[in-house]
Order: structure tokens, then sequence, then C-alpha cells
């Protein structure tokens, strides 16, 4: 093929793309518009602008799917008529949905991103529906031009950029919007008009159509091997489930569903190379089979967290997934990839927009939840509230001000979110609050994420009225809040004098010198000193089911000698990770000279 040719297979005549879908690249250019409004103004004219952005693209999809059902239905109707009918008929969709999605559903920006989602694949679906052969290999070729209009759109931005970098140094100060402009334009303008060019025509034959040979080896020899490594690692997890006995972590559920959705983009999208090539055909006939019992082990794990603390909006849309992908692996995917899609589309539309929506279904739950805490602790008898403020512990308490967090955080956003016990609804927390009699006592309650994994972020050392410094008694030289930063850099040392010595850090090493004799006085592995501190006092501070934690000094104390000195170290500050690893220590670092 000549240089010329390649060219215009990768560069399409763009004329002929608007000429199919003009009812998008015009809304694209009023995107571009009231994008490039926004960016310029020096205030807000309308304080939801941003929002209407987010609408607006919603209208690129729509239109797009409208246009193919115009080719494959009402090809030889008045096409005209019809493009600017559908033009008048989206925006008075679009406005009615802002007027709908304000206080129905979800929040307005989840309910956006589920419509546009929606009408994004139903532009997949719709050329696919009645072709009886070659649906993956259309797929491929418009996620192929996707990753091409982004390749384009990328260089045109820098381009420009750089042109207008340029300008502005050497010629005429420009503002720095200018440089949003750019990517705006790059994005909406012209990527929308070069990826609309490149889409196959209604009955165009894909028969000689094929990946680039680049993509077939990226897929086949790289990215399925790396999912069957990652499944191995999640089968040696399972089996250590099995044989330890213990629950599996939350975290698992996401480690699952994410690498699985991805694992049955690549089975779809090496449906069409199966025919020659053995390890694609493998991976797309045993990979569905092999991935149910991850998914049935993700739900297990999300079901466990549901069971303690209730469903959230988080947890109910990881539940969607969950279905949808055990549905896919086991019927569908053998089957006809459209269903792939139109269950996509049927699982978006129960989460979000059904009366079984995540927001109904989680604010029903919590709402049972925090009425079985009240009952088991006797603040509800005989559908009556009673003062139990002295007999609940730290953790009940916890527990429920953390539900009421729930409920009245982000009231404003969703304002059916209230609490609803014994067929009243309280409007404000303090109403709630009053009724159960909350004090300051309750306030020092953690978030409902970090409550449910019971982890233990700070430990800090607990003296008489919250001085968190010893006496110096006994010792000769106190360094006083010394800080140690993780992870440790093996190329960086940290020193500090102080009082005649010299205070290193290197590694893991903590060395003190008496800079006058120029004698190593004190030379420890500061880290093996901290971990054997931390695994002494571990179970202790995660029993107290908080994330702040404070322990006595003899917790949290390390006494030793050397031949040269004699010394102690009080970690009066250790701020841990949530995988319960070390972020910073505070360390006091007592000594004396033998």
């Amino acid at each position: 093929m000549k240089f010329e040719e390649k060219f215009k297979n990768l560069f399409p005549d763009m004329k002929k793309g608007i000429g199919r879908f003009p009812v998008t690249v015009v809304f694209s250019l009023i995107l571009f518009i009231v994008a490039i409004f926004t960016i310029e103004s020096d205030f807000y004219i309308l304080p939801e602008e941003d929002l209407w952005i987010k609408y607006l693209i919603i209208a690129i999809p729509l239109s797009a799917s409208v246009e193919l059902v115009r080719e494959k239905y009402l090809e030889n109707k008045r096409s005209n008529f019809f493009r600017i009918t559908s033009f008048f008929g989206i925006f008075l969709f679009i406005f009615f949905l802002k007027i709908f999605f304000k206080n129905h559903f979800a929040t307005e920006t989840i309910n956006i991103t589920a419509t546009i989602l929606i009408f994004y694949v139903l532009f997949y679906l719709i050329p696919i529906i009645y072709r009886n052969e070659d649906k993956e290999k259309y797929l491929q070729s418009v996620v192929g031009n996707q990753m091409i209009t982004i390749g384009f759109s990328i260089v045109l931005f820098l381009g420009l950029s750089a042109i207008v970098g340029t300008i502005d140094v050497l010629l005429i100060n420009l503002p720095n919007t200018i440089y949003f402009d750019n990517f705006v334009f790059s994005a909406s303008i012209f990527g929308v008009a070069f990826f609309v060019s490149r889409l196959k025509e209604k009955d165009e034959s894909l028969k000689d159509y094929n990946l680039p040979k680049i993509v077939e080896v990226l897929i086949c020899y790289i990215l399925i091997p790396l999912i069957l490594i990652y499944t191995a690692i999640l089968y040696l997890y399972f089996v250590k489930i099995i044989f330890t006995l213990k629950m599996p972590k939350g975290i698992v559920s996401h480690l699952v569903l994410w690498y699985t959705t991805f694992s049955l983009f690549i089975v779809i999208m090496a449906t069409p190379i199966t025919y020659k090539n053995k390890f694609a055909k493998f991976y797309k006939k045993y990979f569905p089979l092999i991935s149910i019992p991850l998914i049935l082990l993700a739900l297990f794990s999300i079901n466990e967290r549901i069971f303690q603390y209730g469903v959230t909006e988080n947890r109910y849309l990881v539940v969607i997934l969950i279905l949808w992908l055990l549905f896919n692996m086991i019927f569908i995917i053998k089957a006809d990839v459209k269903w792939v899609l139109i269950s996509f589309i049927f699982a978006v539309l129960v989460a979000i927009f059904s009366p079984f929506n995540l927001v109904n279904v989680s604010i029903n739950s919590q709402n049972k939840r925090l009425e079985r805490i009240l009952k088991k602790n006797g603040i509800i008898q005989n559908k009556k509230f009673i003062n139990k403020n002295n007999e609940l512990s730290q953790r009940t308490k916890n527990e429920i001000m953390s539900i009421i967090d729930y409920f009245y955080n982000n009231a404003s956003e969703i304002k059916r979110k209230k609490i609803k016990i014994l067929g009243k609804t309280y409007e404000k927390p303090e109403d709630f609050m009053k009724v159960i009699g909350v004090n300051d006592s309750w306030k020092s309650y953690e978030n409902i994420d970090i409550q449910e994994k019971n982890i233990v972020s700070d430990i800090a050392l607990k003296t008489d009225d919250d001085i968190e410094i010893t006496k110096i008694k006994g010792y000769d030289y106190l360094i006083y809040d010394f800080s140690v930063s993780y992870p440790l850099d093996t190329n960086e040392t940290k020193e500090i004098d102080n009082n005649g010595y010299k205070i290193i850090l290197k590694n893991e090493n903590l060395t003190i010198k008496n800079i006058q004799k120029n004698i190593e006085i004190l030379n420890i592995n500061l880290n093996k000193i901290a971990n054997e501190i931390y695994l002494k006092i571990k179970e202790k501070a995660k029993r107290q089911n908080q994330s702040y934690v404070k322990l006595p000094e003899n917790d949290l104390t390390y006494l030793s000698e050397t031949k040269n000195s004699k010394y102690k170290i009080v970690f009066y500050e250790i701020h841990l990770s949530e995988d319960d690893k070390f972020n910073n220590l505070n360390i006091n670092i007592y000594f004396s000279e033998k």
C-alpha cells in the first residue's frame, strides 16, 4: 500500500464524516463555545456552568446514536427534516433532564454520568444489533478509531500549545487560559469530527478488516499472559483463605472486579483472532469459567461488609458490577456480544434510575441498621426513645454517629437522605441527636469506611494532662522530636548537630557521635526497634477500635545499652498507613555516655 493510501486511511475525509453526523458535530461546537465561555469568564454567570457542560456532553453520544438509528431504519426518509427535528428534540430532552435530575434518583453528577454511559454504549450497540457476523470486528474498529483519535488529539493539543507558548515568549503575552482553550478544541471540535469520519458505514463489510499486527501481539502475548498471572495470584489468595479460614479482605472485591471487567473487554477484543491464534482461543474459551470462582469470592467479601455495616452507594455499585460480570461470564460471553452491552445498559438503569436504585436501597439499609443498633442497646423500647447515654460503649457511640454522618454529610445533594425511625423523618441531625441524648462525648467518631476497617492510623504517648514529653531523669541528654519519614531513602542522609553531638540517620541506622571526642557512642537499627515496639502494642491499640490511640509510656519505650552509652527511645507519635506500614515516627532519644 502506498504512503498516500495509508495516510488517507489513517486521516479520513472529515468533510464526509461531518456530512454523516452533522447534529453531533454541531453539538460538539456548542459544547466548545460554552466551555470556552466558562474558561474565559472572570466570574461565573451561572452557578452551575460546569454541570451545563456535562449535560451538553450527553448530546454527543445521544445525537450520534440517533443518527445511526436513522441510517439503519429511515435511510430513505427526509434526512434534513429528521436531523433538524432530532437537534431540537435532543435540546428539549437535555432541558428536561436538567430539571428532573436535580431532585430525583442519585446526585445530579451521578445521574449525568450514568446517562452518558447509557448513550455511549448504545452508540456501540446499534450498529451490531442485526449484524449476522463480524460484531466483535466492528467493536474492534470503533475502539481502534477511538485510540487513534485520542492520539491525534493529543498531538494537535501539544502542537498548538507549543505554538502558543512560542508566541507568548517571543511576541506578545497571552493568557494562560488559552492552553485550556486548545485542549477543549482538540477534544471537542477536532476529536469528534475526526472520530465520526473514521466510523464504518452501515453495511460496510469487515471481512478484510484486521487489527494491526502490533495490537494482536499486545493482546495475545502481553495482556493475556498478564491477566492469567494475576488470576493465578488471586487463586493463591483463594487457597490461603480456605486453609487459614480467615475472611477475605474488603479490598478483594475491588481487586477482582476491575481486573475482571478489563479481562472481559480483552475477551471481546480477542474474539476475531481466535481462529488463527490458539492462545487467544484458549483464553476466550476458558477464562470466563476460571473467573467465576473469583467473582463469587468478591461477592462473598462485599456481602460480609454489607452484613456488618449495611448497604452504602459504593457497596451497592460493587454488587451490581459483580452480578453483571457473573451474568456475562456464565451466560453471555459464549453467545452474542450484543448481550454484554444490553446487560450493561440494563444494570445502569437498575442501579441509578429504578425504584431500587443505589440511593433508595442505601437509605433504607442504613435506617434499618440504625434502628437495630438502637433497639439492641435499649435506646428504643416499646416504640419510644430512652436516654441511655451513660451505658453505651464508645464503639456503639461511634457506630451511631457514623450513620448520622452518612445521612447528613451530603444532605444538600440528596434531600431525601434523612433518618426515618418510628415513622418520623428528622430533617436535621441535631433533631435526632437531641432525641437520643447525644452529648460532647459522642463527638469523636470515625468515618464509616475507616471504622469498618478497624484501622489504627495514629498512636501517641499518653501522659498526665496530655503533656507529650517525659522527664530526662536518669539520662544526661535529650534529643527531642526527632522525626523519621517513610519510606526510608537509601540514598539520603539526615544529619543534626545538638549540644556537641551529631545525630545521623542513614537508611535504617541511627548513629550518635561526640563531635569533640570524635567517638561513636551509639549505632542502632532504628527501623528494627520501631517494628519491635509496634508488634508489642499492635493488638492493644486495635482493641480500642479507634483510628487515633493513646498509650502509656511503658508501651512506647525501648531501653538498652552499648559499651559507650545507655539510651532510651520513646516513640511519642507513630503514624501508620492503611496497610499497616509506617508513614512517620516522632521520637525522643535519651542517652548518657559511659
